[in-house]
């Protein structure tokens, strides 16, 4: 995989990322990801160290991040455990003796003549 320098701004700096040059626009909307952080945290505090700021942009992004993998843990345990719970009830069914079958009774209304009858009758 053939690596190159690839020049990235956050907050008027230049960095360069070596990385692989198809990926230049994804480094570019990670450096404007990182750089709207750091901005949202310069416009709510009083804090002017652009290093101060990255760190506690860096933070923030990370906190989200963990978040993220909180919840999708969270919904994954949620998910199996009603997945396991199902497999509980069923195995029960299934289990179960089964019932002895009866015939079903005949539905109520006059009653069956034999079918010869019935063209006599009509």
């Amino acid at each position: 995989m053939l690596e190159e320098k690839i020049p990235v701004q956050i907050c008027g700096q230049t960095y360069e990322i070596i990385g692989n040059p198809a990926e230049a626009l994804r480094y570019t909307s990670l450096a404007r990801f990182v750089e709207s952080k750091m901005k949202e945290i310069q416009a709510s505090t009083k804090i002017v160290s652009t290093q101060k700021i990255a760190v506690l942009a860096a933070l923030n992004v990370v906190d989200e991040l963990f978040r993220e993998r909180e919840t999708k843990s969270f919904a994954g345990k949620s998910v199996e455990g009603r997945h396991e719970e199902l497999i509980r009830e069923l195995r029960g069914v299934l289990e179960e003796p089964e019932a002895p079958r009866r015939e079903p009774a005949p539905p109520p209304g006059p009653a069956r003549t034999d079918p010869a009858e019935e063209l006599l009758l009509t």
